[in-house]
């Protein structure tokens, strides 16, 4: 199960995700499942240093893996469309990280949504103003992707609690 060996990566080497490569990670987010089959979902991609730049400083504390990725997702919904506009971009963020994964790309889900600058100012907006995203979307994340520059041990199914699971009732 290739699934359990996914790690968040945090650091990429140098060699560039190609376009193809990238075409297929936006194949599954763009079939995945929302609510009502309303897609509401859009993204936008960036490769552009200078743009990856202006966004790298969109929250307090930020590890700065928009400067290191090869590209990023950033992922948005029109809010006017959905009211699951939340849910529907964290399942094609999911998606988008288990396909990277299983081609050999790592991933970092870079959270936007009720984030906050060094200044307290709301990342959305700053997020919204770079990219010029219209008021009535929403932004729910980034993600960076990249060839992996770290190894992390993958995840045994015996290190999951499994007194997570309950059948029936708590």
């Amino acid at each position: 199960m290739k699934f359990l060996s996914r790690r968040t990566i945090r650091k990429y080497t140098e060699k560039k995700v190609t376009q193809d490569e990238i075409q297929e990670i936006l194949k599954v987010a763009l079939f995945a499942p929302s609510s009502r089959n309303k897609r509401a979902i859009e993204f936008i991609i960036i490769n552009d240093e200078k743009v990856a730049k202006k966004l790298s400083e969109y929250k307090k504390n930020i590890q700065n893996m928009l400067l290191d990725a090869s590209f990023s997702i950033v992922v948005i919904a029109d809010k006017s469309q959905s009211d699951t506009w939340i849910e529907n971009c964290s399942v094609a963020l999911t998606l988008m990280q288990l396909k990277a994964w299983d081609m050999g790309i790592g991933s970092c889900w870079m959270q936007v949504r009720g984030r906050v600058d060094n200044n307290d100012i709301n990342s959305e907006e700053i997020i919204k103003k770079v990219l010029e995203i219209p008021s009535e979307y929403g932004v729910l994340a980034i993600m960076t992707f990249g060839y992996p520059d770290e190894i992390k041990e993958g995840y045994e199914l015996s290190q999951v609690v499994n007194d997570r699971i309950h059948y029936e009732k708590y």
